[in-house]
């Protein structure tokens, strides 16, 4: 009697556990990602399969929980896990990100290696991600070489870009939420030709390699890759303590991920180093504005114009 109830509740749980699939999915589809993972979450508590693992993971890095991205991943199988991994711990451990990087070492699937060597952006593993996508022919593949080499020879880097085709294909995968997960992870800025050529410009002018390592945190925070921006800042600003533009880097990017506290310690340092530099003074403005103190955030702005710095639109 008693089997014959385990295996009856053993067939409602996967029943439901189904069910719940087919609802998170759904909600993907009306791009309710947090909707989408409370229903793998309850799937995936019902029955605790390595798949539904990889879809956990991938719904939680979608909806920015890095390390719960991680932990899920964690509990997966297979190179996609592995790549999940490396793509969350990039965000938010730099360790985990290392020790999934070298489990996949060279990947022989496509999408894995494309995978990876965005991530290693995110990471600012520079030597990895351009060991990856060396000899790509699209923007996607070719973007994680382009900001590689960005600093070692930006003519011949402008070169490289335009001779890179515009198409952008998309990731495909059966499980819909992994594919999700793939496309966010490799996706690329509509403007990033734009932004991308105007930085390879001023880097070519620029004399210094160190000055053009810090132009390409300012890029990569242009791009939206606040994290790697940020490791530059940080390791720009340890290395040469009295560089203005490493402070600002520093405080830019902790201002985008929502670290006021160190944004205001960087920022401050930056306006201590030069008190006439205009961005400085923006960017302090865009702090007081978070912080919800209009007034200041009035006063710091003025005075950025008046050092002649014109903030961006909107």
């Amino acid at each position: 009697m008693a089997a014959g109830i385990w295996f009856a509740s053993a067939d409602w749980r996967a029943d439901k556990a189904q069910a719940y699939d087919v609802e998170s999915r759904e909600l993907l589809k009306r791009r309710d990602v947090d909707g989408g993972y409370q229903q793998a979450r309850l799937a995936y508590a019902i029955s605790p399969e390595p798949d539904r693992a990889l879809s956990l993971g991938s719904l939680a890095y979608l909806r920015g929980d890095y390390q719960g991205a991680l932990d899920a991943f964690g509990r997966a199988d297979g190179n996609y896990a592995a790549l999940g991994r490396a793509a969350a711990g990039a965000q938010a451990d730099e360790a985990a990100y290392e020790t999934a990087r070298d489990e996949l070492g060279e990947p022989e699937d496509t999408v894995v290696r494309l995978g990876l060597s965005h991530a290693a952006v995110d990471a600012a593993d520079f030597p990895t991600a351009k060991r990856l996508s060396e000899g790509a022919r699209t923007i996607v593949g070719a973007y994680p070489f382009v900001l590689a080499e960005s600093i070692e020879n930006p003519d011949r880097t402008a070169r490289d870009l335009r001779a890179v085709g515009r198409t952008v294909p998309q990731v495909i995968h059966p499980d819909p939420t992994v594919a999700a997960f793939l496309n966010e992870l490799t996706a690329v800025p509509a403007d990033a030709r734009t932004e991308i050529g105007a930085a390879l410009r001023n880097m070519a002018a620029a004399d210094e390699t160190f000055s053009r390592r810090v132009m390409r945190g300012s890029l990569l925070l242009g791009l939206d890759e606040f994290a790697a921006a940020r490791r530059i800042g940080v390791t720009a600003a340890g290395r040469r303590p009295d560089y203005r533009d490493a402070w600002n880097l520093r405080a830019a990017s902790d201002l985008a991920l929502r670290e006021y506290d160190d944004a205001r310690r960087a920022v401050d340092i930056s306006i201590e180093l030069d008190p006439g530099f205009g961005y400085s003074w923006y960017l302090k403005s865009r702090l007081e504005e978070a912080g919800g103190d209009r007034k200041k955030a009035d006063e710091y702005r003025l005075r950025a114009k008046l050092l002649g710095f014109v903030p961006p639109a909107g």
